[in-house]
């Protein structure tokens, strides 16, 4: 039973995730 904000908490995990990939490739 996916919710709102289990996938906004994901979004904010893909976000997160992205954030340190940009900081890895720096």
């Amino acid at each position: 039973m996916p919710r709102p904000f289990t996938k906004l908490k994901a979004l904010d995990l893909e976000a997160l995730a992205d954030q340190v990939a940009i900081a890895v490739a720096k």
